[in-house]
């Protein structure tokens, strides 16, 4: 994953963006966000992804994961 930020904002949503790397077509890309208990499961190869009902004031941990097809070796 390449230049992962915060592309738009408000005081309850917000898009986080990313580039995939190149690892062709069967590649997951998971969203894990701490403290809101959402995972979320994305296969493009440009990402933009909305949050929304954040909660104002709190601050939100986001780690982007690639998954790579266990048959697949890059």
């Amino acid at each position: 994953v390449k230049d992962l930020n915060v592309s738009s904002s408000t005081a309850q949503t917000m898009t986080l963006t990313f580039r995939a790397e190149n690892h062709g077509t069967n590649v997951n890309y998971r969203i894990l966000t701490s403290p809101y208990t959402e995972e979320r499961t994305t296969h493009l190869n440009f990402s933009d992804v909305l949050f929304i009902d954040l909660e104002p004031g709190t601050e939100y941990n986001f780690t982007v994961i690639t998954v790579l097809q266990a048959d697949k070796f890059y």
